[in-house]
């Protein structure tokens, strides 16, 4: 239930009829059918300047009968409708070029499109083929590096049993001297 507190105003307030809903009445001629029932206000605040006050308990505080439209709101009216209508007008005009641009892009995605779904297989299968060159060529490259590898460990071998030889003639004694010959071995 709503309770608000309004100014009582100078004409009596407009009451609707329970008969006929849209048949405005005066509030003293028909009292028991009004909406507006007043109410006694606490003692502290009730004063003889405070008497004017009255609490309404259901009723809209506004009321269409009190609007007084003048030519001053017409013209106020008029005036916002216009600056809307070239704010609206300004903002769809601004917004052409942006649309073009939006539709030029479009187009430009459109051939990149189609010119991806003309190309991409091709490349797809070049890709592919690469891809196994590479993996022939990986194979070789390691077979290859074993061969090398091989080919070190045998050269090293080589070297390893060559300095072994020396090693075993530099480290035998020399032959006794023989004494046919005439050469004498160096003293």
């Amino acid at each position: 239930m709503l309770t608000s507190l309004r100014f009582q105003p100078s004409k009596p307030p407009i009451a609707l009829s329970f008969n006929n809903p849209f048949a405005a009445t005066n509030t003293h001629s028909q009292r028991n059918l009004s909406f507006t029932k007043r109410l006694p206000l606490p003692q502290p605040l009730c004063s003889p300047q405070q008497s004017h006050y009255i609490s309404t308990i259901g009723s809209s505080s506004l009321q269409l009968s009190q609007w007084n439209l003048t030519q001053r709101h017409f013209t106020l009216l008029q005036a916002l409708a216009v600056v809307t209508a070239i704010s609206t007008t300004w903002l769809f005009c601004s917004a052409i070029p942006t649309l073009l641009a939006f539709k030029r892009a479009a187009e430009s995605l459109e051939k990149l499109m189609d010119t991806t779904r003309e190309e991409l297989p091709d490349t797809m299968a070049a890709i592919r083929l690469s891809g196994m060159e590479i993996s022939d060529l990986t194979t070789e490259l390691s077979d290859i590096g074993q061969e090398i590898t091989q080919g070190v460990k045998g050269s090293t071998r080589a070297v390893h049993l060559a300095e072994q030889r020396l090693r075993r003639l530099t480290n035998m004694p020399p032959p006794p001297p023989s004494s046919g010959n005439g050469i004498q071995p160096p003293k």
